[in-house]
């Protein structure tokens, strides 16, 4: 999951050394810049350019038809670069070896977190991977 410019060179690094990533989510576009164009996010238009399903939902929270979606990519592991959403508690609990932050040297593994700072895990881009 990923939003801003600064996400964009870890895409790209995962993508150049071929680690599998089904689906990359970030926010929606949104208006911005002279004219209010509506404005896709840096990291949607690198995955659009590495042919990477973007999926960008006004949020996660109570969103069955993502959560389903996730499940059934049967991910390894998640990769969190300043999303910009908070992330709900049973998403945590889609990847075999949890949902990482390596801007922030932080490690999420629903099962090992108390509930209230699975609450607050707020991120803001990420980008979801199978390690091989």
């Amino acid at each position: 999951m990923g939003t801003p410019l600064f996400a964009v060179p870890i895409l790209k690094s995962l993508y150049e050394k071929n680690y599998i990533i089904p689906t990359v989510y970030t926010q929606p576009p949104k208006k911005s810049q002279r004219g209010q164009k509506i404005n896709k996010s840096p990291i949607q238009i690198a995955g659009e350019d590495f042919n990477i399903d973007c999926r960008t939902p006004e949020t996660l929270k109570e969103n069955k038809d993502e959560y389903e979606y996730l499940k059934q990519l049967d991910l390894d592991l998640v990769i969190v670069v300043a999303y910009g959403q908070i992330i709900p508690k049973e998403f945590l609990n889609l990847a075999k070896k949890g949902f990482f932050e390596p801007c922030q040297k932080r490690f999420y593994q629903c099962s090992r977190l108390p509930s209230a700072k699975v609450e607050r895990c707020s991120t803001y881009s990420t980008i979801y991977y199978e390690l091989r």
